[in-house]
């Protein structure tokens, strides 16, 4: 692998290399290696002879990748099990995004800090009902309310949409 990347100087050699490397490891179709196949001339040196990088070479990148491979691939790991690991390690983190994604779907409820009524519904309805709640909560705000009279210990209140003058209704409580 190094001698195709590193120690080519034309192109004609680096793409003679590395179908020669993808066949001896049985690689032909492994869909990652032939995407970077693909993109060949925006990484490997022998494409970009005539670029300014500034100094800056592939080993200045951050401990990131190096975060990204612990556990899966070794200095011993040969190219076919370095693609194999690498698929796992990409499916370990697309697994852990996707637990994180429903985590945060199915057990965060987004709420304003200032509306303590349905901060509180958050914590005590299940989704479905606080999602219920919410929805009837959010209604209120359509509505005024008017103290009509207060007799016998009732009292009643008539409540009127903001939008419709006509649609009214007449509540009493005790």
């Amino acid at each position: 692998m190094k001698k195709c990347i590193k120690e080519t100087y034309k192109k004609e050699d680096f793409e003679r290399r590395w179908l020669l490397l993808m066949k001896e490891n049985e690689l032909e179709s492994n869909k990652w290696l032939q995407g970077l196949f693909d993109i060949r001339e925006s990484w490997l040196l022998v494409y970009n002879h005539g670029t300014f990088f500034a100094g800056m070479n592939t080993t200045g990148r951050s401990e990131g990748i190096n975060s990204f491979f612990d556990g899966f691939v070794t200095h011993k790991s040969n190219l076919k099990e370095f693609v194999v690991k690498y698929e796992k390690a990409l499916n370990r983190i697309v697994k852990r995004e996707n637990d994180e994604d429903f985590e945060f779907e199915h057990k965060f409820r987004i709420v304003n800090d200032h509306e303590f009524l349905l901060k509180h519904a958050a914590k005590v309805y299940t989704r479905n009902v606080f999602n219920k709640f919410k929805d009837e909560w959010s209604k209120v705000f359509y509505y005024k309310v008017e103290n009509v009279r207060d007799a016998n210990g009732f009292q009643s209140f008539i409540m009127k949409s903001k939008d419709d003058e006509l649609e009214k209704f007449e509540v009493t409580l005790d």
